[in-house]
């Protein structure tokens, strides 16, 4: 005898006569069951587990997650015992410090970096090269209040963001040492258009026309600027490439950079020919040869300008 409706086993059990022979009680019994555990359980569920309870909010996980990302994993809590007027740090073992990737403004007071690391643990990240030809390390910054506020969090301070982002630096990069210049130069470009810091009107930064040739040639040499321009042509032979702003390249501003880099299979450089007729800015050290001229030594060194 084959019973079409009967019930099906439940959790694995075989049937008994008496759910076979009544499947309606078989039934009832079942659903009985089930609403125990729904009113067993449920509260249950809404009790958060010990881990949950103890987990800090996800927009702080995400928050430390995101903070100096772009910098190798590595940290090394250090003391800073001074800083001198060049900028330059000194730890407490001896060992003097730069900070990658930025240029501080001269006009930035002593008192206020030493105020900054007073308060501050700091810990060092790497960010490319480790030390420069003066065996000088090279590292990225986090700041960490010594003392938080009563009830309230203090997120750890990139110093580098945070200088960039106060227009009291600018941003640099070199070849062995960019991997977080993207970000620093996203925050560059906002504290320029809000005009804080040296980007204020009269202030220490400013990014010179490319047109401006006799402004330019008086701008002392090696000193770090940025100029902005219309691309005119791009020269390219074996050995240097040039980006022309005007049809005098004798005289005009010019960019230079070694041809070889465009060949090597990890280039990160743009096709340079397609930037002609867009507007660009060229950051660097100023030399003086057939007129002034930025020596190019990675991408970032030039961005192009979005389009009205």
């Amino acid at each position: 005898m084959i019973f079409h409706n009967a019930p099906a086993p439940v959790h694995g059990k075989p049937l008994t006569c008496c759910a076979i022979c009544h499947p309606e009680k078989h039934l009832l019994k079942q659903s009985v069951q089930m609403l125990c555990l729904v009113l067993i359980c449920s509260p249950l569920a809404a009790i958060p587990s010990s881990s949950a309870m103890t987990a800090e909010p996800p927009a702080k996980h995400a928050a430390k997650a995101h903070l100096l990302s772009c910098a190798g994993s590595e940290r090394q809590p250090v003391s800073i015992s001074k800083i001198d007027k060049n900028h330059i740090a000194t730890l407490a073992n001896g060992q003097q410090l730069l900070f990658a990737n930025i240029k501080i403004t001269d006009a930035l007071e002593g008192k206020y970096l030493d105020d900054l690391f007073a308060n501050s643990t700091v810990t060092l990240a790497p960010s490319g090269r480790l030390t420069d030809r003066h065996n000088r390390l090279i590292r990225q910054v986090i700041l960490k209040p010594k003392r938080q506020p009563e009830g309230e969090a203090v997120a750890p301070l990139w110093l580098q963001q945070h200088l960039v982002r106060e227009g009291r630096a600018r941003v640099y990069a070199l070849p062995s040492n960019y991997l977080c210049v993207k970000e620093l130069l996203e925050s560059e470009h906002q504290a320029r258009l809000a005009g804080k810091g040296e980007w204020r009107q009269g202030g220490a930064f400013q990014i010179h026309p490319a047109s401006a040739v006799k402004l330019l040639n008086r701008l002392p040499q090696g000193s770090f600027q940025i100029v902005r321009g219309r691309l005119k042509a791009v020269s390219i032979n074996s050995r240097s490439t040039y980006l022309n702003f005007s049809d005098d390249w004798k005289s005009d501003f010019t960019a230079m950079l070694d041809s070889r880099l465009l060949k090597r299979k990890d280039s990160r450089w743009p096709h340079l020919k397609s930037l002609i007729s867009k507007t660009v800015l060229i950051r660097g050290w100023l030399d003086h040869w057939n007129g002034p001229m930025i020596r190019l030594e990675t991408p970032e060194m030039l961005t192009v300008e979005a389009e009205d």
